[in-house]
């Protein structure tokens, strides 16, 4: 039987190779994790190829540029460089509105409630023209599948709207849009009220020029814009306003509606994956002359790149899928758009 000594040592021994090897386990895991770390940082894993299911997309339609004057650039964004962005991105599919025998009843209901009651004009199958009752010379031309429409009147011939003094505030713009698009079953939709902008204008000689304050405009702008899709921005065609605008003035008691502008597609949550150039390529392609440019008042030929990004670009036109662009923005409202998908996956 051993003695009580032999017992403490051997429980001592038991007790120091047990620590010593459970230690020895513990850094073997680390090292372990440790070099898989390592390995993966030098051997990343190689992602799948992006999934492109909707096949070779349509090249993105853009405007005429808005100058034709041949630029040099140089990047002057706060890093002093490009952000970089990942291999590839989502484009998504648009939903197509499903025509129906109750289309037309159904407008013509919407309409009345905003005083569009006259008979209509029919234009198209599917595109019709309504007279306002209260203002002469006041028309919406509306697609009753789509819902898109347009409103046009002669407030520049308009005696109380040109000798207005004042133009509607903010507020009071945001209300009467909210109230006529909640009105024909427009409103929310996909807008984000925080993106929202207005923009006071005076008219003189038949023109409209920004106002230096409320007091001195006439009439309000206001442009909606739409929510951002996985946080990257909607860009349109005539930055740095939007497809969807109004025009708004005060005609005796009320505020009126003058012109305004809804082309609105629905974007599905169906989407694939296709490979997009690197900035530095679209940098590139804007250097060569091969950009879309979206807006500048400018004379000099010289832009500093303040800032650049990705974004998803909506036009009035109807677009089969919603794909991404990157921007380029300089000062004096220079705008540059060049299409972000790989030329290799355009139908071009």
């Amino acid at each position: 039987m051993p003695s009580l000594h032999d017992t403490t040592e051997l429980t001592k021994n038991i007790l120091k190779w047990g620590g010593i090897g459970i230690t020895a386990i513990i850094i073997l895991v680390f090292l372990v994790r440790g070099s898989i770390v390592v390995y993966k940082s030098v051997f990343p894993d190689v992602p799948p190829p992006p999934e492109t299911a909707f096949g070779a997309l349509p090249p993105l339609s853009f405007p005429k540029s808005k100058t034709d004057q041949k630029f040099t650039y140089v990047i002057d964004t706060v890093s002093g460089k490009l952000p970089s962005y990942p291999d590839r991105i989502k484009v998504f599919e648009t939903v197509e509105p499903e025509p129906n025998l109750l289309n037309l009843r159904d407008t013509r209901e919407k309409l009345a409630t905003v005083d569009f009651e006259l008979a209509e004009t029919k234009i198209t199958d599917t595109v019709y023209s309504w007279i306002d009752r209260t203002v002469t010379n006041k028309r919406i031309t509306y697609n009753i599948v789509s819902n898109d429409f347009t409103i046009s009147s002669n407030y520049l011939a308009d005696p109380i709207v040109t000798s207005s003094q004042g133009a509607p505030s903010s507020n009071q713009a945001s209300g009467e849009i909210s109230t006529f698009l909640k009105a024909l079953n427009l409103y929310p939709l996909d807008f984000d009220p925080d993106l929202t902008t207005t923009q006071y204008l005076t008219l003189q000689n038949n023109e409209l020029f920004p106002a230096t304050s409320i007091s001195n405009g006439q009439i309000t702008r206001i442009d909606l814009f739409q929510k951002d899709i996985d946080e990257i921005p909607i860009r349109y065609p005539l930055p740095p306003f939007s497809i969807f605008y109004f025009l708004l003035a005060n005609r005796g008691p009320s505020t009126t509606l003058l012109e305004g502008q809804f082309s609105h597609q629905e974007i599905s949550d169906i989407s694939s994956t296709y490979p997009i150039k690197s900035i530095q390529e679209a940098y590139e392609e804007l250097k060569n002359g091969k950009a879309y440019i979206a807006n500048y008042y400018g004379t000099s030929s010289e832009i500093a790149i303040k800032n650049a990004y990705l974004a998803y670009y909506v036009t009035n036109e109807k677009q089969k899928y919603i794909q991404p662009i990157y921007v380029f923005e300089g000062k004096n409202g220079f705008y540059a758009y060049v299409q972000a998908i790989k030329q290799s996956q355009t139908s071009e």
